[in-house]
């Protein structure tokens, strides 16, 4: 097994408000050695306690806080869930640092939920957008996105199904229609492809708790 951690381990999925989860994957050609790896800030977890010992080329990890309702959320039959940290996910951002033998640090960075509003209250998780990005980049938003899917993609890849920007556009709405009907907005696929809409949502998320949301 290869102890290549610092190149090829890497944090790409994080839960918090949801069945809080972290998520990690071996990006690298060789599979991997996890003794000694660990969660020095954030969460507490040895994977020394797991018994997991190896992750392959392309394999995912999962970590949950409360195992047996992640059970009762997700079908772990197919799933490396290693076990249950100590400590949750805050929901205001902390600093999250992974380790591998004598400290040394794999990855160390700052995540916060509110960087995006599906991730801050609506059962998305955050993802990586580019796993083999410099490690450093980890601390930026510009390299994370909410999940596609409601409730994330623990133990895989999370599909990439959103469009580029300006394929669906508001085209028309109707507020307060004079005639007493209901409301209304219309969305225009600007692109000459078909565009899988199920599972999106449209709200003000930025509002406060009166907001309302619609899915698709």
């Amino acid at each position: 097994l290869s102890t290549d951690v610092w190149n090829s381990l890497r944090v790409t999925e994080i839960m918090v408000n949801g069945h809080e989860f972290i998520g990690l994957k071996n990006i690298g050609p060789e599979p991997l050695d996890l003794t000694g790896v660990r969660f020095l800030d954030g969460i507490d977890f040895d994977f020394r306690l797991s018994g997991l010992i190896s992750l392959f080329p392309g394999e995912h990890v999962v970590l949950a806080e409360d195992l047996d309702l992640f059970r009762q959320a997700y079908d772990t039959a197919e799933m490396n869930l290693a076990g249950e940290y100590l400590g949750g996910l805050r929901d205001d951002g902390e600093l999250i640092e992974l380790a591998a033998a004598i400290n040394l640090v794999i990855q160390d960075f700052f995540y916060d939920p509110n960087w995006f509003a599906l991730t801050q209250e609506q059962w998305f998780s955050l993802t990586i957008l580019d796993e083999t990005a410099d490690p450093d980049t980890w601390r930026d938003r510009s390299n994370w996105r909410p999940s596609s899917h409601s409730r994330g993609s623990p133990g895989a890849d999370d599909p990439r199904t959103t469009p580029e920007p300006g394929a669906i556009l508001i085209n028309e709405i109707m507020a307060n229609p004079s005639d007493g009907s209901t409301d209304w907005v219309e969305l225009q696929n600007a692109t000459a492809a078909e565009i899988d809409v199920g599972g999106w949502y449209l709200g003000d998320f930025e509002a406060d708790s009166a907001s309302q949301t619609y899915e698709v």
